[in-house]
């Protein structure tokens, strides 16, 4: 069985339908591996029945969607107290009419913008129109496991609602789009970033071009649990496809010992859908195993995605990206 080259983090070639299973699932998993973790997704004109139905002491996160664009939001409610940050990498006006609902709920309303507009040009993280879904996932997760001061530190930098990017710890800006973004981010702050975080940062600029802008489809964009996210739903496709080719196959006329055939592809299959995804789930011996026990390569049913459309759309990346193009990884 060939094995398809994994998809770089981005989500073009996925349709709205899979782009959200994708996130639920990431979102899923990252509240399952972390207590502290409450990240919820919404859409814009839920956000207000939200609020309501969710009025106790607590700190939650929400994954935005508003008209196809997404951004991330981090509400605290203690004491008293009612504060939302605001992080959309674009800074897109889709995300500016939500300040409305949450002061009149009497949250105040922190948002990120710029570095440092008199100076830098390019005062957004994302430059591209595609990909907000992932810097919102990313930062809804970095939301979910900064400290709980994190507001009171922004809100005394805040002027008028809004903050720089920088105030921000670095990680929430290992992604940003533009090489100038970073480099003036890094110019700023030299005297207080230690040798580990300038090379953490750093990394992320190996995937940019001479022009300041990401260079092949948003490779850059490295969100530490988007590939995870982007293999478990690749999971839940071939386990369905495994089931199917177990049915097919206890009709097939071919297989002299049906029972004992069907017993060894289930036993395969539950192996499969009970292990960890440690990596590309196409090569994991348990998919390996089903091939060759099926007794051929193409047991998968191309109406699932993530099998045969799936991989003919690797191979096109592959073709396209050159064979010996590797996805970017990291935090």
């Amino acid at each position: 069985m060939q094995t398809p080259t994994e998809h770089p983090a981005t989500f073009s070639g996925y349709s709205d339908t899979e782009r959200k299973a994708i996130l639920q699932l990431a979102v899923d998993h990252e509240n399952a591996l972390h207590k502290r973790s409450s990240i919820h997704i919404i859409r814009a004109d839920e956000l207000t029945r939200f609020l309501a139905t969710h009025q106790r002491d607590d700190r939650i996160q929400l994954l935005v969607e508003n008209e196809g664009h997404y951004f991330a939001l981090d509400i605290l409610q203690q004491d008293d107290r009612k504060s939302c940050i605001v992080l959309d990498a674009a800074n897109d006006d889709k995300s500016k009419g939500i300040t409305t609902a949450l002061e009149t709920k009497g949250f105040s309303v922190l948002r990120a913008s710029g570095l440092d507009k008199d100076q830098y040009v390019n005062s957004n993280l994302q430059t591209d129109s595609t990909n907000s879904a992932l810097f919102a996932l990313d930062h809804s997760i970095q939301l979910a496991n900064a400290p709980d001061d994190l507001h009171a530190t922004v809100q005394t930098k805040a002027s008028a609602g809004s903050f720089t990017w920088d105030v921000l710890p670095p990680n929430f800006l290992r992604n940003a789009q533009a090489v100038d973004f970073i480099e003036q981010y890094m110019q700023k702050h030299a005297s207080e970033l230690d040798v580990a975080t300038k090379q953490y940062i750093q990394s992320g600029l190996k995937e940019y071009d001479e022009g300041g802008e990401i260079a092949t489809q948003n490779d850059a964009i490295t969100m530490h649990v988007f590939l995870n996210a982007q293999r478990l739903y690749q999971k839940e496709k071939i386990i369905a496809s495994m089931t199917q080719a177990i049915q097919e196959s206890s009709h097939s006329w071919q297989i002299f010992d049906k029972s004992a055939k069907t017993v060894e592809l289930t036993r395969i299959k539950n192996e499969f859908a009970e292990a960890e995804v440690n990596g590309d789930p196409f090569s994991s011996p348990s998919v390996l195993a089903f091939d060759a026990e099926v007794g051929q390569t193409h047991w998968r049913n191309p109406n699932l995605k993530a099998t045969t459309e799936y991989r003919s759309q690797m191979q096109g990346l592959k073709t396209e990206q050159g064979a010996e193009h590797t996805p970017a990884m990291g935090l």
